[in-house]
């Protein structure tokens, strides 16, 4: 079981680093062509790409931590599941509210529910 545990952390680690390069490269491409259509004014669209960009390191800084941790444990090395849990916790806490909010849009569900509520179970011992 622990050989699942320490698998599913680690995907779930790489998909985290895969959601920042859809977040903040494909993603803001996207976003700011919408901004830029809707004609919503420079000075408005700056702070929202910072933001946007924040968002997208800290996909890619989350899966760091997970990944450190569980590979860690792979090689049977004592590690706390103390920074890997929350950050679980919080994508599974975030994506349930998101997805609620959204009138249970699908993509809340498979970005933020699913890897979160995996990576709370891979923590467990």
């Amino acid at each position: 079981m622990e050989r699942v545990r320490v698998g599913v952390g680690v995907l779930v680690a790489c998909f985290f680093a895969l959601s920042f390069v859809a977040h903040s490269i494909l993603g803001w491409g996207a976003v700011q062509g919408e901004l830029t259509e809707a004609n919503t004014p420079a000075a408005l669209v700056l702070p929202i790409g910072i933001a946007w960009r924040l968002g997208g390191a800290a996909m890619l800084i989350f899966g760091g931590i997970v990944a450190q941790a569980f590979l860690a444990r792979a090689r049977k090395e004592p590690v706390s599941m103390f920074a890997p849990a929350p950050v679980g916790a919080g994508y599974l806490a975030y994506g349930a509210w998101a997805w609620v909010a959204s009138g249970f849009e699908p993509f809340f569900l498979i970005l933020f529910v699913i890897p979160g509520a995996l990576l709370a179970l891979a923590c467990t011992r």
